[in-house]
């Protein structure tokens, strides 16, 4: 029966979630459907302005054109009069030229015949010149056969002076830098000497810092959870005082007492001692209804009148385990009424002093005991077993279970948050000298490699000079001989005899020279003054003439331009409108088929409404069935484990046996052994040898050959067999022993040493090495908790921030072993319960997963974010809660954001636009900040009215509305 209404259960609730889901679908559609018809009418909009804008643009270019064509026959009587005007200056010109022709045809002979009279002087002027270049080049010949070796004597000289002062400057230099050096290693062997100080300061106040946060975590815990229970319980008293609740004695907790030893034992054992005590079910009713109206909590009702008849259960005589006292005995109720509750809520629980004699009390007999421990340990009646940690429950039997006051629990956190400013300033200390080192390991690398540097620039320089030095012992000025010495007195004769003669032809060449360029400029300047005035005149009358000419035709292009460019602006105006019309199409196609979503959307609610209740009527049925399901079980396990012990206790008994076998059937192949080997022995010599047999050993030697009967066994005594046995192993061990056997021996144990030394070297390197891995792994421990408590902290921040009002938890699946089992991200979103980060919605994961970045962040910011699409689930005002985040709070980073939200990209520093255009995908860049445009009034829809939303910035430009891109076309990177 239960199988069969869970498997209705199962269907409803698959159904009902494939309802959520079509649900979903259509709210993900009416976000489509919304944005679609907002985009179409910008779309509409940006239509009708380019059509009039286009129309106007049209309209103004046909004006402009006529006004050029009209104009055309002024311009062309202006360039008419302007040729004119040419054609007069032009003829004024010849006619000056004509005046003036006479007086140069006087000049020009003159200058011809100075000319004439300059080619001989040319032509004696170059000979002289090539006589006295021919000697000067033999002159400097001769010369530098002695100049040119001192020369490179004085330049040897020159560069040996150089090089012995670079040695100086770079042994100043190697020496100055071999100072330094030594400075540095003092300072590294002094700051490495504070770093071990500082890494044993680390390492204290890392664990004074765990201790005062656990004490701290702990008492701020407590004392929530006090604030909490404390209210509801206030508030139940002060109702029962004022009249308004009737039949309420109190917290069961506060309606008894017990000795402070077993004050853990019954915090731990009785689950129920923040309950309330009620007289009937109608007080207890009445008590819920008033915490769940005022939200106080949640809390646990115990009606004494449902409960009264256990009061002959609690008083009936029993027997106990070792004498050991029942917990509600040990309580002391304020009133005898109240006994009966405190059995309820604990009943026949025993107490024990420790763990072990619980365990022997609960599990050894034939009946099962719940049984707790003074140090609270508990085993329940089916045999589980709780108990541990490092917090044990306490204080239940008193009003307040917080043992911290609020003082206590502020100088807590006060003493945590110094010991944690110490720790980070020694943290910071111990990171700022390792920087420090490892920046003077860098300065003393530095100045080593100068220093050598300099000593090999050193050592090269002398080698230099060295050969310097020999270079210069092996150069010598080379003197003339005599027919060398008397050629060049000859030359420098012949040089000083031609100067004189090239000097006064060079100044007869000049003066000719001068009187020819004075008759040319005459020639050149005979028109006067009259001349140069017409010639600018002319110059001047033609350049206006071509402006003007230029302009007539520029006129002419300009008007023809402009009608092409109307007709054009035309044909944009009427496809803008045709635009316009089907945009209008689109836009009540797309209304109407949002009304009839809206319809869809309804009956889908309705259904899920209709199934939703359903499923509450299956899991109350199905809780009934539950119960009687976990009764039978329950009923079931117990025989289970009766069933287990007898099967364990059968299994030892028959191991037992087996063992007993076991050793029968190898002592009786020893024996059969022994036979064998007995038999073969030569007897026969050894009998003249020995006396005659007693009983005892004709018993022996007939206990070799066959076996016993009971009766002869009874006969034998043990001790004398022991003593016999004895006696044979002692002459064992005097027979001749083999002697090679020891040689074998020393061999084995010198190779048993070498290989245990072997050994023992591996097995204290591997001991080195565990002991370095339980180090890095208790350091990475350390650091991770460190990180995990700083991020767990602002992750729950964060999210309460973004949420407005939620809560987020991380938590650790193994506290002894965090990187065993992985970490737990718990999430209340507001108004709801908690849930992990699996169960929830797509938009809640979102704001989820951003609150663990933004709280990672927080802890070790990145330098550079890259998120695609992160507010895709998010609704509107979601988006502007993360953009805002992103804007204010993380301006230590540079986020890269890919959007397709207006409320995420607007607030961006720069914008970056994918689009596509004739198959080639583009980008286009956008400062928003260098202009603002104001946007048209956005209509925003909610439950209850349409609420008109003024938005827009000031910019430079005229207002234009923007009009986002498809999804499939254009992306925004934020």
């Amino acid at each position: 029966e239960h199988n069969k209404h869970l498997g209705d259960y199962n269907k409803i609730k698959i159904q009902m979630e494939k309802a959520a889901l079509d649900f979903k679908e259509f709210e993900r559609q009416d976000v489509k459907f919304t944005e679609d018809i907002a985009f179409q009418e910008q779309k509409l909009t940006k239509l009708q302005l380019q059509s009039e804008k286009e129309t106007e643009q049209a309209k103004k270019l046909v004006a402009d054109a006529e006004q050029l064509r009209n104009a055309a026959p002024q311009r062309e009587q202006e360039l008419e009069s302007l040729e004119k005007h040419r054609i007069a200056v032009t003829q004024k010109v010849d006619k000056i030229y004509a005046g003036h022709k006479g007086k140069a045809e006087k000049l020009r002979p003159q200058k011809e015949a100075k000319e004439k009279e300059l080619v001989p002087l040319q032509q004696k002027l170059s000979e002289v010149q090539k006589v006295v270049s021919v000697a000067q080049t033999e002159v400097q010949f001769l010369r530098e056969k002695t100049t040119q070796v001192q020369e490179q004597i004085d330049e040897l000289k020159r560069a040996h002076d150089e090089c012995t002062s670079r040695v100086n400057a770079r042994e100043a230099e190697a020496k100055e830098a071999g100072k330094l050096k030594n400075e540095r290693l003092k300072l590294t062997s002094d700051a490495k000497e504070r770093l071990k100080t500082v890494g044993k300061q680390l390492e204290e106040v890392t664990t004074e810092v765990g201790a005062t946060r656990a004490k701290a975590e702990e008492a701020r815990s407590q004392a929530e959870e006090e604030g909490t229970r404390g209210r509801l319980i206030k508030a139940v008293y002060e109702e029962s005082r004022a009249g308004r609740l009737k039949g309420v004695h109190g917290r069961l907790g506060d309606l008894g007492t017990i000795p402070k030893k077993y004050d853990v034992a019954v915090s731990t054992a009785c689950g129920m001692l923040d309950a309330i005590v009620v007289d009937s079910t109608e007080d207890a009713q009445a008590v819920i209804q008033f915490i769940r109206r005022n939200e106080l909590g949640r809390t646990t009702c115990i009606a004494l009148d449902k409960i009264k008849e256990r009061e002959r259960e609690m008083n009936m005589p029993i027997d106990t385990p070792e004498g050991v006292a029942r917990l509600v005995d040990l309580i002391k109720p304020a009133q005898p009424q109240y006994a009966v509750a405190f059995f309820f809520a604990v009943q026949h629980t025993l107490v024990a002093q420790d763990l072990t004699q619980a365990t022997r009390i609960s599990m050894q007999g034939k009946k099962r005991w719940r049984v707790v421990t003074l140090e609270g340990g508990l085993i329940d009646a089916s045999g589980t077993m709780s108990g541990g940690g490092n917090q044990v429950q306490k204080g239940g039997m008193r009003a307040s279970l917080c043992l911290y006051s609020p003082e206590e629990v502020k100088l807590l956190i006060g003493e945590y948050e110094k010991a944690s400013h110490r720790l980070n300033a020694i943290r910071q200390e111990k990171h700022a000298l390792e920087e420090a080192l490892q920046l003077t390991d860098k300065e003393i690398n530095e100045f080593d490699l100068r220093e050598q540097k300099a000593s090999m620039e050193v050592n090269s320089i002398k080698k230099q000079m060295e050969a310097y030095d020999t270079r210069l012992k092996s150069l010598k000025v080379p003197q003339l001989n005599s027919s060398e010495k008397s050629k060049l007195k000859e030359l420098e004769k012949l040089i000083k005899s031609r100067e004189d003669e090239l000097n006064d032809i060079q100044q007869k060449h000049h003066t000719v020279e001068e009187e020819v360029r004075e008759l040319h400029n005459q020639i050149m300047n005979i028109g006067g003054d009259e001349l140069k005035l017409a010639k600018a005149e002319l110059d001047e009358a033609k350049k206006q003439s071509d402006e003007a000419r230029r302009q007539v035709k520029k006129a002419l292009l300009d008007s023809d331009n402009m009608v092409k460019h109307s007709k054009q602006a035309e044909a944009n105006a009427k496809t803008a409108l045709k635009e316009k019309a089907e945009a209008e199409k689109t836009l009540e196609k797309l209304k109407a088929e949002h009304a009839k979503l809206d319809d869809k959307a309804e009956s889908v609610l309705n259904s899920h409404q209709t199934l939703e209740k359903s499923l509450n009527e299956k899991n109350e049925v199905l809780s009934v069935l539950r119960k009687k399901r976990d009764e039978v079980i329950e009923s079931a396990q117990a025989l289970k484990h009766s069933e287990a012990d007898l099967v364990n206790e059968i299994e030892e008994k028959m191991s037992t046996l087996k063992k007993l076998y076991a050793a029968i059937n190898a002592w009786g192949a020893k024996l059969e052994e022994a036979r064998k080997e007995y038999q073969q022995l030569p007897l026969d010599l050894l009998k003249d040898l020995r006396p005659e047999p007693t009983e005892d050993q004709e018993l022996a030697q007939r206990a070799v050959g066959e076996d016993l009967g009971e009766e002869e066994l009874a006969k034998v005594v043990s001790a004398d067999v022991d003593a016999r046995m004895l006696t044979l192993e002692s002459n064992v061990k005097n027979l001749r022993p083999n002697l090679s056997s020891i040689e074998e021996f020393r061999k084995a144990d010198g190779e048993h040493k070498l290989r245990l030394g072997e050994y023992e070297t591996v097995n204290n390197e591997r001991e080195e090495a565990r002991k370095k891995l339980d180090g890095l792994r208790q350091q990475r421990l350390e650091e991770f908790m460190d990180g995990f408590s700083v991020i767990s902290m602002k992750l729950k921040e964060m999210y309460q921030m973004i949420t407005l009002g939620g809560d987020a938890e991380l938590e650790l699946v193994d506290t002894l072993d965090p990187f065993s089992e992985g970490i737990n991200f718990s999430v209340r979103p507001p108004k709801k319960s908690w849930k992990q980060i699996t169960n929830l919605s797509g938009g809640e994961k979102t704001l989820a997963s951003l609150s663990l970045v933004f709280a990672l962040h927080h802890y070790k910011p990145t330098p550079l974010y890259f998120m695609d699409e992160i507010d895709a689930a998010l609704d509107f005002r979601n988006v502007s809660i993360i953009a805002n985040y992103i804007k204010e709070r993380t301006k230590n980073a540079q986020f890269i954001v890919i959007s397709l939200r207006n409320h995420m990209f607007e607030l961006a520093d720069l914008l970056v636009g994918i689009y596509k255009t004739e198959d080639i995908s583009k980008s286009v860049a956008i400062n928003p900040t260098a202009f603002e445009v104001k946007k048209p009034p956005l209509q925003v829809k909610d439950a209850n009215s349409m609420l008109p939303i003024e938005g827009g910035m000031k910019r430079g430009l005229p207002p234009v509305p923007l009009e986002a891109a498809p999804a499939a076309t254009k992306r925004r990177a934020a």
